[in-house]
């Protein structure tokens, strides 16, 4: 009798534990269920509201440009009344996104600019610092005058297209005279870079006395030929057949006879844009009073 009221007791009390542990299980499903239901709930009114407060601004800017401001104001501050700080934590977050966006794509950009720049310099700042600039490859050439100058001779074509007599040589390498990627031949500068390039050229003029010419006193003037024209040209030769002239100088002067002062200059300079394989040259009224 007393193992059968134990074992009655026994059931019981597992029953009710039963019947616990399954109350606790359906609570907690309700809960859950609720819960996830409002959570739900929450994430779509919070969705709407972002898009309620993008909208809002497209909207705003309509009704500012299409009505008056008194249309405008009300419904704009019904919903700010609603909705004002969910609408502007959700702008905020939606600025600090766009300008994290922006920030990087900058900093992409201004790191590429940066190591084109630094590439580009590598080359300046490998060269050894010995305490001068690096020299820079020059254009320039320089000729001085060579006693053996002589004009060149001509074809009939070229010299009904030239003024003047032709000086054929230059001194190209000796003393002052230099040439930095600049060719010579046969008194020409040939050009080998296209540029703007400032020509010059200086003359001078001494006359040869001719005995048995006039009269031979000291100091006496020549009557005709004494009064001469001295003339200088520069010239440029292209691929076109007739030469084209850039300057020309000229002085008069009345020559005395035996007097060795009566040395006279010309000089001409400009400034000029020359082609690749351009030649330059000079010409003379007179190569024989080349001094």
């Amino acid at each position: 009798m007393g193992s059968s009221g134990s074992s009655v007791t026994a059931q019981r009390l597992g029953l009710v534990l039963g019947s616990v542990l399954l109350l606790q299980c359906v609570c907690m499903t309700v809960t859950f269920l609720y819960f996830s239901s409002q959570l739900k709930q929450i994430q779509e009114t919070f969705s709407k509201n972002n898009m309620a407060c993008l909208m809002d601004d497209i909207v705003d800017l309509h009704a500012d440009a299409l009505a008056s401001e008194e249309f405008a104001d009300y419904p704009r501050r019904e919903k700010m009344g609603r909705s004002g700080e969910l609408c502007w934590r959700f702008r905020a977050q939606i600025y600090q996104l766009v300008e994290k966006t922006v920030s990087k794509r900058y900093d992409q950009d201004m790191s590429v600019i940066v190591k084109g720049e630094v590439s580009r310099l590598i080359p300046y700042l490998s060269q050894p610092q010995s305490g001068t600039q690096p020299t820079v490859q020059k254009i320039a050439a320089h000729l001085t005058g060579n006693r053996r100058s002589k004009s060149t001779p001509l074809g009939d074509s070229v010299s009904r297209r030239l003024q003047g007599q032709k000086i054929q040589m230059w001194e190209p390498r000796r003393g002052q005279a230099f040439l930095h990627s600049v060719e010579y031949k046969n008194g020409e500068l040939i050009i080998l870079q296209t540029g703007l390039y400032y020509i010059y050229a200086q003359t001078y003029f001494r006359y040869r006395e001719i005995t048995g010419v006039g009269d031979s006193r000291p100091g006496a003037l020549l009557s005709v030929s004494g009064n001469t024209q001295m003339v200088q040209y520069i010239y440029k030769n292209t691929a076109y057949p007739d030469p084209i002239l850039l300057m020309k100088n000229t002085r008069t002067t009345c020559w005395a006879k035996n007097r060795e002062y009566e040395l006279h200059s010309i000089y001409q300079g400009g400034l000029f844009e020359l082609r690749y394989l351009d030649r330059i040259f000079v010409t003379v009224s007179n190569i024989s009073w080349i001094d």
